[in-house]
């Protein structure tokens, strides 16, 4: 009777097997190929720590459109240029939901921002009101000021360590609080009780960050949600979901406070998204306080993330290329004359500075691959069915440094942007740093506008060089994995003080 009993299990079981582990076939001849994977965990155990290399790697084999099992979860990883510009420009609607995630959903106010709200009315109220009333040209241009103060602060900042003769400035440090500060001053002023928001902000954010990866057992694992139970897992996300609702709160009645008793005060984005709101003439269709805490969370992360990595990535990859860093300075000290301090302005006439944040962004995009997508419906693409329920990653990073589309792809060249028309708003599909479609981040000219002014204060106000006489091919260059990748090993210099 045993025997009887077995031998079927034995049949299924190798069925099983054979048909996840046959390599380079898909389970149905119209899927897109895959890499053999192993039962249940798919291929999981091909992925490392920094999931852009990885998959890079597995498409080198596969091909630029191959599907891949996170776990349970069918995944399609885009890794080229023509295949993302055909994703995006003939099933974008297909293609712009984003798929649940536990911790995701929670701690973003259950998914009433921008970033990670499923695709549909609330999605496309809260991304048109970003676009219209916080993230315009107008709006961002409104903040000058605060960029012009937040950079005299990092200036200040450096210049106490600098006279200190020889002493390493924790470059990494200060450029964090200073992309955190220029939006956090921009998203509620300074004028409040949580002044201390870069401190506490980036606390939480840490612990957020790992939890909304999508990397996490309940988002490959979905069947197995309850062990959040077990593990701590739940109890750790709402303990977080419960700091962000109350910093936010604490920043809402500030501000409401305040809006009652001063006619003149100056609009941050905090008070816009409360002008915005229910409270306001009974206007049903208004923001509620949830839309309001997400969107502003929203804001503070994204723009404190993506610009901390850029200007860390843009110093590192100077000091590895001194002539660059030469030619850069010279361009930025002769626009600015015999000033101190560059001003927002003089940036018009900067051509390699520009040059050199788009090469930077190109070889050291922030996200590497871009936030997850799922797709609503099943359509065909590239020749291949794609299922509905199928995630979709694309991998920017991958695209970015693609031999057959860029020459010399892992040189820093910002000198190939000079006479390009390249751009980073999501037309070039070989360039995707802000991603492209209806998802791309409505955040660009902020982004740009913190990071062009900073970069250029920073190489026009200081002479650099790398500690201990290190030589510059010598520097770590690894990157720490998540949802942005910074170095992994912060960036110290030692800087001298410029006068003209």
């Amino acid at each position: 009777m045993a025997v009887v009993f077995l031998f079927p299990c034995f049949l299924l079981l190798l069925w099983f097997t054979l048909k996840h582990l046959l390599p380079g076939k898909s389970h149905e001849p119209s899927l897109p190929p895959s890499p053999p994977g192993l039962p249940f965990l798919g291929n999981l155990l091909q992925l490392s720590s920094l999931p852009h290399r990885s998959l890079h790697r597995l498409a080198l084999r596969y091909g630029p459109v191959m599907l891949i099992r996170m776990g349970q979860v069918p995944t399609l990883v885009v890794s080229t240029a023509d295949a993302a510009q055909e994703l995006f420009r003939c099933h974008d609607l297909a293609v712009s939901t984003r798929p649940f995630s536990k911790g995701a959903f929670k701690l973003t106010f259950d998914a009433h921002n921008i970033s990670f709200a499923p695709y549909g009315d609330r999605w496309r109220h809260a991304k048109k009101l970003a676009v219209v009333h916080l993230l315009n040209l107008k709006r961002v241009l409104s903040f000058r000021a605060v960029r012009d103060e937040e950079v005299q602060n990092m200036i200040d900042r450096i210049c106490a360590v600098a006279t200190g003769g020889g002493c390493q400035v924790r470059l990494s440090e200060i450029l964090f609080e200073y992309a955190n500060a220029v939006v956090c001053h921009a998203a509620a002023g300074k004028e409040t009780k949580q002044e201390r928001t870069a401190v506490t902000y980036r606390k939480m954010m840490a612990e957020a960050s790992v939890l909304i990866s999508g990397f996490q057992m309940y988002d490959m694992f979905p069947a197995l949600a309850w062990l959040g139970i077990v593990t701590g897992a739940d109890a750790k996300i709402d303990r977080i979901r419960k700091q962000f609702d109350e910093f936010f709160a604490g920043i809402l009645e500030e501000h409401r406070d305040r809006r009652a008793k001063r006619s003149d005060v100056v609009e941050h984005f905090v008070d816009i998204l409360l002008s915005l709101g229910k409270d306001v003439a009974g206007d049903e269709s208004g923001l509620e306080e949830i839309e309001i805490k997400a969107i502003a969370s929203d804001l503070i992360a994204a723009g404190t993330d993506t610009s901390f990595v850029t200007l860390e990535w843009a110093m590192a990859e100077l000091m590895r290329n001194p002539t660059v860093m030469r030619k850069l300075q010279d361009e930025v000290r002769r626009v600015a004359g015999g000033k101190l301090k560059v001003a927002e302005e003089d940036l018009s006439q900067m051509h390699y500075l520009k040059a050199v944040t788009k090469e930077v962004l190109r070889l050291r995009i922030p996200a590497p691959v871009l936030l997850p997508r799922e797709t609503t419906t099943s359509f065909s693409f590239r020749g291949y069915h794609i299922p509905a329920k199928t995630r979709v990653c694309i991998n920017a990073w991958a695209i970015a440094r693609d031999p057959k589309t860029w020459e010399a792809p892992e040189e820093f060249r910002p000198e190939r942007f000079l006479d390009s028309s390249v751009d980073f708003r999501g037309n070039d599909f070989q360039f995707l740093p802000f991603g492209a479609g209806r998802r791309m981040c409505p955040g660009i000219n902020f982004a740009m506008a913190t990071n062009e002014i900073a970069l250029a204060n920073l190489v026009h106000r200081f002479d650099w060089e790398l500690p201990g006489g290190m030589n510059p091919a010598d520097l770590d260059m690894e990157e720490a994995p998540g949802l942005t990748t910074p170095k992994k090993v912060p960036l110290c210099l030692v800087a001298t003080p410029w006068t003209s």
